[in-house]
């Protein structure tokens, strides 16, 4: 996710990760100030070998990462989730729950 909004991101521009953790779990945000990601194209985007456009003239991806990624969070009962950025672009949050005291 860093990667992909440091390659979709204007030069220059800025790229924040936060972490928030409490009891319950892991919430990872990752904000970037590039062009964003279309309501109607999210969902698409955790469907195996779906790239996105090419950014800078160049092909980002096979379209795995992000399908990879949500099958490992959902297999530890978390989420991930794409939506707008403050900055701009698109946030990606993905949060996983804490491990269990059993």
């Amino acid at each position: 996710m860093v990667t992909n909004a440091i390659e979709w991101s204007p030069r220059g521009s800025t790229v924040a990760v936060r972490a928030l953790a409490d009891e319950r779990g892991l919430e990872i945000q990752v904000d970037d100030s590039g062009p964003g990601i279309p309501r109607e194209r999210r969902a698409h985007l955790f469907q195996p070998f779906q790239p996105g456009a090419p950014a800078n003239g160049r092909r980002v991806g096979f379209g795995t990462g992000l399908a990879l990624t949500q099958s490992a969070i959902h297999s530890h009962g978390g989420r991930i989730e794409i939506g707008e950025s403050p900055l701009g672009g698109a946030r990606f949050s993905l949060w996983v729950p804490a491990p269990s005291a059993d």
